[in-house]
């Protein structure tokens, strides 16, 4: 019988509930989820005193609990942005990882906290435009130069006293849970812990938070089971990886290459240090380390790096030299697979979504299936966290399971982020509804996005997976049929869609 893997996830969204189960799965596990219901839905907060009863439950069953600290202090992520929860109510909300410590000492504990971005929810066209104010304000609070503290003093008139006084209540009570995490990792009631930085600049007050709490860590002395580094809701992801590699005594060994060594030291979007130190991060979280030389390693991690120039401009010129770069790139990673290597690819060119010159020459030059991971959704450290997990967990024993999670992130980064999601948008806002938050017209567009992806994911499979073979631990497995196409918004907004599908094998 399998070891058994609970999850108290961050909230409802696939990122955080679906990708982990299929994982495990690939990995050969399956993972124990709290009930729905209990994890709050979109702006309604989970119920963290049932989960800390669930949590208290799995103890006699699991080998090891991933948990995520926001879910049980606050209800999740969301409800971490608003100051609604006191500190000491926090605080007595996660005393329950010290009961379950107390009760069951053999289990394994890993766990993961966020750094609470530099801004708020963007539920609405107006909260949009406090969201960038606020953004640009936790900047501004980073820098000293005097034409940045006049432009901070200006944004501090403009901006609704409440909403300020909770942005820094809410930033401050975060940062003392963080700190209490990482003394729980002293007193070995956690195991491990990630800090995820959540979406940031390269200014602003999490710089200091970071650093305090990195020095909190070695000053008792858990550096080597303390990770920051940016991300969020791929947290679980790295987690399941972690415990997978520790169990099975491995540390896969990573080759990295960048489309571009300007783009390696180029700061993401939504991110506060260059890429380089975020890749170098994410694989030292999951366990596994950075080889310089290719014959070393166990897999490829080819890095579409942030070009810098806008999408649309790049498309418009194949000559551009972003485009080039692509092109280069793209020859680089068919070269690899040609030469039998195992390759990750991590799409982090823009944020929210694959690239859609590299997925054009993608499918020109390769069959799909070959790759081992890709991802090109969210932040940076959404997909590498992603691309990683993936990448270590997949040993060839679960091909279905593996093309499964494969096609679900091209039908998720590239057809819908990249290709729908925008047509979508527009035509909504043309109606005078917000993406934001659809209202009373969020069945209506479910249905619309259902109906138009699955046409374009079912036309995807027929051209770039039907038919393909992959490698087995066995030999090889041909991909047959895609029986089930389920494809939904999970929360009444476009940011993120819900995909499930089924796909046989033939022979």
């Amino acid at each position: 019988m399998a070891e058994r893997i609970a999850l108290i996830p961050l909230d409802t969204r696939p990122c955080n509930v679906r990708f982990p189960a299929q994982l495990a799965r690939l990995a050969g596990y399956k993972l124990q989820l709290p009930p729905l219901s209990l994890l709050g839905q979109f702006t309604t907060p989970g119920q963290p005193e049932p989960l800390s009863e669930w949590f208290l439950a799995q103890g006699a069953e699991a080998k090891v609990v991933l948990v995520s600290a926001d879910m049980l202090a606050y209800g999740g992520l969301i409800a971490s942005r608003t100051p609604d929860v006191s500190l000491s109510h926090a605080q007595q909300r996660l005393s329950v990882l010290s009961r379950f410590r107390q009760q069951f000492p053999s289990v394994t504990v890993y766990a993961s906290n966020v750094l609470m971005r530099t801004s708020l929810t963007a539920s609405s066209p107006e909260n949009l435009r406090y969201w960038r104010q606020l953004h640009r304000y936790s900047e501004l609070l980073g820098r000293r130069e005097r034409t940045a503290q006049q432009e901070r003093e200006q944004l501090e008139r403009d901006l609704p006293p409440a909403l300020l006084q909770a942005y820094h209540t809410a930033r401050a009570r975060n940062h003392a849970v963080n700190r209490q995490m990482v003394e729980y990792v002293a007193a070995g009631v956690v195991d491990y812990l990630i800090l995820t930085q959540e979406d940031a600049a390269e200014f602003g007050p999490h710089r200091e938070e970071q650093m305090a709490l990195r020095a909190l860590a070695a000053d008792l002395g858990v550096s080597e089971r303390v990770s920051l580094h940016p991300g969020a809701s791929e947290a679980a992801l790295t987690l399941l990886a972690r415990w997978v590699n520790t169990a099975r005594q491995r540390a896969p060994r990573v080759a990295v290459y960048y489309a571009s060594a300007g783009g390696a030291e180029r700061i993401s979007p939504f991110e506060d240090r260059p890429l380089r130190e975020t890749v170098e991060a994410h694989v030292g979280a999951i366990g596994a380390e950075i080889v310089p030389a290719e014959g070393q390693a166990d897999f490829l991690l080819l890095v579409n790096t942030p070009r810098g120039p806008g999408r649309r401009e790049v498309e418009q010129d194949p000559q551009s030299p972003g485009a080039v770069q692509v092109q280069r790139f793209v020859d680089t990673l068919a070269r690899a697979l040609e030469q039998g290597w195992t390759v990750a690819l991590a799409d982090v060119a823009f944020p929210n979504g694959a690239d859609t010159l590299l997925m054009e020459l993608l499918t020109q030059r390769i069959e799909l299936p070959r790759l081992t991971a890709y991802a090109g959704w969210d932040t940076a450290g959404n997909t590498l966290g992603t691309v990683l997990a993936q990448a270590c967990l997949h040993d060839g024993r679960q091909p279905a399971a593996q093309v499964e999670f494969l096609f679900s992130r091209f039908v998720d980064d590239y057809l819908y982020q990249s290709l729908l999601r925008p047509q979508i948008n527009a035509e909504l806002e043309r109606q005078g509804l917000s993406p934001l938050n659809l209202g009373e017209a969020y069945e209506l567009v479910k249905r619309e996005v259902a109906q138009r992806l699955e046409i374009q994911a079912r036309e995807f499979f027929d051209r770039h997976f039907r038919g393909c073979r992959v490698t087995t631990a066995s030999g090889q497995w041909q991909i047959g049929k895609l029986v089930r196409c389920d494809l939904t918004l999970p929360w009444p907004r476009t940011f993120e869609v819900e995909v499930a599908v089924e796909i046989t094998g033939e022979g």
